[in-house]
Formats: structure tokens, sequence, C-alpha cells
């Protein structure tokens, strides 16, 4: 089911010169508008670095999103308001009574 749902996202290129457009254009959009391929060389020079020239990019793709998610755990962690040390509903007592219930 992941496949299928990831496989409708990729697009679909008619040939070879087409697929290369779409690769420098992600590239593109990835750095900046006036880009250059010594950019393009820059980027992939600082993947290698960190994951190794021989690293698959499906397994830098996955560090990648793993290390986007645990951000994402984080900030949302830190936006959300600190709690008492118990519940509101705990640190409060009632007395409940039975007393002509039955």
């Amino acid at each position: 089911m992941y496949q299928d749902y990831f496989s409708s996202l990729t697009p679909t290129y008619e040939d070879e010169t087409s697929r290369q457009i779409g690769v420098l254009q992600h590239l593109q959009t990835l750095l900046e508008e006036n880009a250059t391929l010594d950019d393009v060389v820059q980027l992939i020079k600082s993947y290698q670095q960190e994951f190794g020239a021989q690293a698959q990019l499906e397994n830098v793709i996955q560090f990648l999103v793993s290390r986007c998610l645990e951000q994402q755990v984080i900030q949302r962690k830190a936006r959300l308001p600190r709690r008492a040390s118990a519940p509101v509903w705990a640190q409060q007592t009632h007395e409940i009574s039975l007393a002509g219930a039955f």
C-alpha cells in the first residue's frame, strides 16, 4: 500500500531528456533559482561527507525523513503547555456519599 501511494506521487517522464529536466528543476528548487552545477556538486559532496560516498539514496532519504519527523515531535512538545505534577482532577478530593443510593 505504501509503495502504491508513493508511486502515485512520483512524476512520470516521457523520455530521458524530460527526466533530466525534472531532476534539475528539483535541484534548482532545493538550492536557489540561480544555482550552478558547482552548487549541485557542493550539495552532493556535503551528503557524501555526512553519509558516505557509497550510501544508497533510499537510505539517505529515510534517514532525512526520520530526522525531519524527530524535529517535528520536538517542536510540538515544546509548544505543549506544561502539566502540573498530577492532573487537576487528581489534585482535588471529592467526597461521594452513597447514603440513600440503595
